[in-house]
């Protein structure tokens, strides 16, 4: 896509300066998602949790490091999930789903898969806010005005806009390949046991939670499982999208480690987690 190109060109892919980009990046996403547990209180107690277990799951399951497109996406992807909290209990019509549209389309000019999580601002929509038809206008036209712009400029500066075209056509037909070792394996399974026991202990304590973060987190897992449906319907999606679905899987399994009775099971399980994380680092098999 055309913002990533440029950043490629700028920094060469397993440089040093990748390595370094992509690792800044990540922190940007993580302390973001930080912020908006802070502002949003989806955990009722301030905590870096959330912080730490994004960078472990990121850790555990990407093989890659370095910068990768999605990373700028994912930041843009955040953003457009705060504007649309920050729409809910205004009664008027909002221009906040047009700002959401706009974050997910800039983040799409980096990596173009982001762009379908407008599905996930349309469920916002019917979560957060009353219906006014506008409003689903608003999100298209918000996504659609980057790219206007930059066809724009294409045509100004005597630039052929089929490599645009060609660039969004080689998502449905470029395969990605995942790269995955044996222990991230045995990672993923042992993320998903977490995830399911987060889950039952999340849907208890719901009827006691606020309104809005109840509703944030039917949100999360709307946000879980378009990314399933993305891995699975899409060619060239793959292990990249690790760094988006650890956005709602960091926050479920931090409210367990945040609220829960604190237990020596609890201290087991997190430890377990670290010791992973260490175990592949050092060893990929």
């Amino acid at each position: 896509m055309p913002l990533n190109e440029i950043i490629q060109k700028l920094i060469p892919p397993f440089s040093f300066a990748s390595r370094i980009t992509g690792f800044i990046l990540l922190l940007v996403v993580a302390f973001i998602l930080n912020h908006q547990n802070t502002k949003f209180i989806f955990i009722p107690e301030r905590s870096y949790m959330p912080t730490i277990i994004y960078l472990v799951i990121v850790c555990g399951l990407v093989t890659y490091r370095g910068y990768h497109p999605v990373l700028p996406a994912t930041i843009f992807l955040l953003l457009a999930f705060e504007r649309m909290l920050d729409s809910y209990k205004n009664e008027n019509l909002s221009y906040n789903p047009f700002d959401a549209g706009l974050f997910l389309g800039l983040g799409s000019l980096f990596y173009f898969n982001i762009i379908f999580f407008i599905i996930f601002l349309w469920t916002a929509l019917v979560v957060l806010r009353s219906f006014y038809w506008r409003e689903w206008l608003y999100t298209v036209l918000g996504a659609g005005i980057p790219y206007f712009i930059l066809f724009g400029v294409y045509y100004l500066a005597d630039l052929k806009c089929n490599t645009i075209i060609l660039a969004i056509k080689s998502n449905f037909s470029y395969h990605g390949i995942l790269d995955i070792s044996k222990t991230q394996i045995v990672f993923t399974g042992f993320l998903a046991i977490l995830i399911l026991i987060a889950s039952q202990y999340i849907f208890k304590i719901m009827p006691n939670k606020k309104i809005l973060p109840r509703k944030s987190y039917n949100l999360f897992l709307i946000e879980f499982f378009i990314v399933i449906l993305l891995y699975f319907s899409i060619p060239s999606a793959s292990s990249e999208l690790a760094y988006i679905i650890a956005l709602p899987v960091s926050m479920l399994i931090s409210h367990i480690f945040v609220t829960a009775k604190k237990t020596r099971i609890l201290d087991i399980i997190f430890d377990l987690l670290i010791a992973f994380i260490l175990v592949l680092q050092i060893f990929r098999f």
